[in-house]
């Protein structure tokens, strides 16, 4: 097959540890396959996602080089006992980059243990949370970096009670954080954002604002004995017509704006994704929209290529998918979504988006995020993810 540009320009580069940071849809599976089937000598073992075991083993069944494809679950499990390869790519590399996860302990002893010389990390997000996220990558990749030398550059070290707790520096020697990230992410390996590759369609954003109803201000003012970091979740629960149970009550709904418009939405539009982060919407929506031909795309999907592959086939549909669940799946067919809710993650927004917009399948998606109104924890959870992805993509992508 040919290679886009970008692909080909590292592929020709032929680097032997390379942190591959390409927005999702660019095509990384495919770049890191020709990497490795460069060199006969090369035998790779891929780690990925379990949700992706069965479309990377398609993948690579078209070629001749040697891929063992196993989840990161059973890596993380079996290291230990897998024989030594002297190439390995990880998809969704971001899974390793925690200092302390057992993934990323897993992966780092394996290296070690069999000194492998080709090592391609692949991720759209390589900066999850914090700096420590490219620490760990980049120890992944050969990088004497000493944990303590980042702690004191980048952490302020803030005294709450007895105990002092690391807050990340905004401006660390003078330079924004954003700055330090597009240097690290590019002394790893490079970035490549979709609108860098391709001409892109455009991408319509919308945001419709609601009013809690009477049901959902009366259920909030309820919650005045719940403690302070558990009330804020609720609030988001009933600001989405949902509560769900505490273990002494049970799962509670309520009526909500929001779900009148979805009906209207789900009529107007033939095929349409719903994306939102409460299991117990999903149940909402689902029964809400009874009589529609509905697929699901939660933690619980087993085989999420069975189900796209459906979904791709069929003309009318909505697909209702938990936030959470944002990786191991393409949905380029599907292009109006509604965003009913939020997670705090700008991992998971970044990645839910990439579902839609391929590379292979480049086409014109709206997005059409409902939001509570202002003074809600639904409009700060919104407020808060937009501005933090207009900083990431500025760091990673610049």
């Amino acid at each position: 097959m040919k290679l886009y540009n970008h692909q080909q320009k590292l592929v020709d580069k032929a680097p032997e540890k390379w942190l591959c940071a390409h927005s999702t849809g660019s095509g990384k599976t495919i770049t890191s396959i020709f990497l490795a089937k460069q060199s006969p000598e090369i035998e790779t073992l891929v780690i990925v996602p379990k949700s992706l075991v069965e479309q990377w083993q398609e993948e690579c069944k078209n070629y001749t080089h040697f891929f063992e494809v196993i989840s990161k679950e059973t890596f993380r499990r079996d290291h230990k006992k897998l024989r030594p390869y002297n190439s390995v790519i990880v998809d969704e590399a971001d899974f390793f980059a925690g200092l302390k996860s057992g993934l990323y302990k897993s992966l780092k002893w394996y290296l070690k243990k069999h000194d492998v010389k080709y090592r391609w990390l692949l991720t759209a997000t390589p900066y999850r949370s914090t700096i420590l996220n490219l620490l760990a990558l980049g120890i992944l990749l050969g990088k004497d970096w000493n944990w303590r030398k980042w702690n004191n550059l980048f952490f302020s070290q803030i005294k709450m009670g007895s105990r002092y707790i690391p807050v990340q520096k905004t401006i660390i020697e003078g330079e924004p954080i954003t700055w330090w990230i597009t240097k690290i992410v590019n002394l790893l390996g490079n970035s490549v954002s979709m609108e860098q590759c391709f001409d892109v369609p455009e991408q319509t954003f919308i945001v419709e604002r609601f009013k809690l109803t009477p049901e959902q201000k009366k259920a909030i003012k309820e919650l005045d004995d719940v403690v302070a970091i558990a009330r804020r979740t609720r609030r988001h629960e009933i600001e989405n017509g949902i509560l769900l149970s505490d273990g002494y009550t049970e799962d509670r709904t309520f009526k909500c704006e929001k779900n009148n418009r979805i009906l209207e939405l789900c009529d107007r539009h033939k095929k349409i994704a719903i994306c939102c982060r409460y299991l117990l919407q999903i149940k909402v929506y689902e029964e809400l929209l009874k009589g529609k031909k509905i697929f699901i795309i939660n933690g619980a999907t087993k085989n999420k290529l069975a189900v796209t592959k459906e979904i791709e086939k069929t003309e009318e549909c909505v697909v209702l998918i938990q936030t959470a669940t944002c990786v191991g799946y393409q949905l380029p067919n599907v292009n109006v979504i509604i965003m009913a809710s939020y997670e705090g993650s700008i991992w998971s927004l970044i990645q839910i988006r990439g579902r839609f917009l391929r590379a292979d399948k480049l086409s014109k998606n709206v997005y059409i995020s409902l939001v509570q109104e202002k003074g809600t924890i639904d409009y700060d959870v919104y407020d808060s993810l937009i501005n933090k992805k207009e900083d990431y993509h500025l760091a990673v992508y610049k």
